[in-house]
């Protein structure tokens, strides 16, 4: 049985059998045959080529390895196995296909060149169904023949792969070629590279100049060599190429400390140096090669290597937005000082990590690894706040004699208020803390996409104000516990400076004062929260005349009515300032 890969393949309409493209042709000759090194160079457009619209050019990005759907029969196994056998063969193969095994397991399939075909072919297509080996040979003779009938250069040492995909019914082949001594792929015909590389759809802005689309390729040649790794050559080239990049890449981890661009940890890229300096000058598995080299050179493509704009720092923003920043939202700017400004102080380490939308997994799991901490630290203290309270409402100042009425209300104290706001505070930042440690630990995000959902899901209020409410509620566990602090020495005050001697209240005010004037000094001085504070105080004071503005010229539209123009009061907003000008023709100048 086949496994087809139900999918839409976005191209043109298919309304005809065929679809023309504009290609390069050879100087003459009607058969296939390699170019000479002179013919590299990119000519003029001569032909139009035609080739059926079911083949269509991909990528090694786009490709469907991971996307296979065959599934094996749930039944008992059965397997005779012949007197004196000592060799296992499948079945029989079509004529000049062999077949490889990825060092992942999932077995792919490859033709040597031949006379009839100059290029190594490529696919990892179940060709031991006879109905998936007639599509392949189709769609391979199809292309022959259309390099055949235009005189299509072929440049030597390319290799050809094919993939069949199934859409609405109907068979459809994607192909690309690889040219190794450029490390690129090219097509028969003229492609948009936006289109067909995952890696420029999903996160490349702005115009893509000629060294980007270099780079693009070279990853799409690193992500084939990894779809395909048995049958490449380590040249000494492309091992010193290999060295010298996971060299550069530790050193940019080393010495750029936390700013580095690069994804990979220098643990690992030292466990990249490694196997690949073992592999010199053996024959073994190729594969660490195209896996080590696709995401290294990738991220120089995220990063726009050798482009304008390139990305030196990860938390340098190269992206010029047409939309101005959202700031912060009204909820946020409400809700942060009761929360002690931890939401600011928490946003102020989320934001560097989500510059233009770029997402290092490296940096956000070692943020989700504090934030696990922070949460964790806070149970501790919710925990021993909780034992706190309770020996402090257990004393037996605050206990009812034997002959007193038990109304709770009756002999309930300001220090017991506060004892008992501080437990229910304390109590509900441990409750937050646990379900926040334990959905973190268990469902936290892995992939740069899914980093982008979790932060940035749909709301109605725009994806910068989710952002903002995620901090705030990341914040809570922390905040709760602060007021159940606070309102902990308050309750215990309150005990000292009631029903206490006058030298017990002396002692007690004056350590109190001391005290609490030490430590608002260093939050206001040394602390983050000044900084936030400013802001708070700023932005409060934006809203303060916003809200003046709107009443002023509310009152303007009220009386100007039943004014004449000799009394008529006209207002001017210059900036965030209001003047009142008596005259009408003055300010109808201004």
């Amino acid at each position: 049985m086949v496994d087809p890969q139900e999918s839409d393949i976005s191209q043109e309409p298919m309304t005809s059998s065929a679809r023309s493209s504009t290609l390069v042709l050879g100087d003459g000759g009607s058969s296939i045959g390699p170019a000479s090194p002179g013919d590299l160079s990119v000519e003029e457009p001569t032909s139009t080529l035609v080739l059926p619209n079911e083949i269509y050019p991909s990528s090694p990005t786009y490709t469907l390895r991971y996307q296979h759907d065959r599934k094996r029969e749930d039944k008992d196994p059965f397997y005779q196995i012949q007197p004196r056998r000592i060799t296992f063969k499948d079945e029989q193969l079509p004529v000049n296909w062999n077949r490889q095994i990825h060092p992942e397991g999932l077995p792919f399939f490859y033709q040597l060149p031949s006379t009839n075909c100059p290029m190594r072919v490529f696919t990892d297509e179940w060709l031991y169904d006879k109905e998936t080996a007639d599509h392949i040979t189709n769609f391979l003779n199809e292309i022959i023949r259309a390099i055949r009938d235009y005189d299509i250069i072929i440049y030597p040492n390319s290799d050809l792969v094919l993939e069949l995909q199934l859409d609405r019914g109907t068979w459809k082949c994607g192909y690309y070629f690889v040219y190794h001594p450029t490390k690129a792929i090219y097509w028969l015909e003229e492609v948009n590279l936006e289109y067909l590389s995952k890696q420029v759809d999903k996160e490349i802005r702005g115009e893509i100049s000629h060294g980007q689309a270099e780079t693009c390729m070279e990853v799409e040649y690193w992500v084939y060599w990894d779809c395909f790794p048995n049958l490449q050559e380590i040249t000494p080239d492309i091992y010193d190429y290999a060295m010298s990049t996971i060299r550069d890449a530790m050193t940019d981890v080393v010495s750029s400390k936390s700013d580095s661009t690069i994804t990979a940890s220098y643990d690992d890229l030292k466990r990249m140096l490694k196997i690949t300096k073992k592999s010199k000058g053996c024959n073994s598995s190729k594969w660490h090669i195209g896996r080590f080299l696709r995401r290294i050179i990738g991220d120089r493509l995220r990063n726009y290597y050798g482009a304008y704009g390139a990305r030196i720092s990860r938390k340098q923003q190269i992206i010029k937005t047409q939309i101005p920043a959202e700031g912060r939202s009204k909820f946020f700017w409400v809700f942060s000082p009761i929360l002690f400004f931890i939401p600011h102080a928490q946003l102020e380490r989320v934001e560097p990590l989500l510059i233009d939308n770029h997402v290092i997994v490296l940096y956000w799991d070692k943020f989700f690894k504090e934030l696990q901490e922070e949460w964790n630290q806070t149970m501790m203290l919710a925990t021993i706040l909780l034992a706190a309270n309770c020996a402090f409402l257990a004393i037996p100042l605050f206990q009812a004699s034997d002959d007193s009425p038990r109304d709770l209300g009756g002999h309930s104290t300001p220090a017991q208020i506060a004892s008992y706001f501080s437990l229910v505070a304390g109590l509900y930042g441990f409750i937050l803390s646990m379900i926040m440690y334990r959905q973190q630990k268990v469902r936290s995000p892995d992939t740069p996409g899914e980093i982008i959902d979790y932060v940035y899901n749909d709301t109605k209020s725009g994806p910068r104000h989710r952002l903002q409410h995620l901090v705030l509620i990341w914040s809570l566990p922390h905040a709760l516990v602060t007021w159940s602090v606070l309102t902990f020495l308050m309750a215990f005050l309150l005990m000292c400076f009631t029903g206490t001697l006058t030298s017990t209240k002396v002692l007690m005010a004056v350590s109190t004062a001391l005290l609490s004037s030490l430590v608002l000094y260093y939050i206001f001085r040394f602390s983050s929260a000044k900084k936030m504070r400013a802001l708070w105080t700023k932005r409060t004071k934006h809203v303060v005349l916003e809200i003046r503005r709107k009443f002023r010229l509310r009152h303007e539209e009220k009386i100007q009515p039943g004014s004449d123009s000799s009394s008529t009061v006209n207002s001017v907003v210059i900036g965030s300032e209001m003047e009142i000008c008596i005259n009408p023709s003055h300010c109808n100048d201004t």
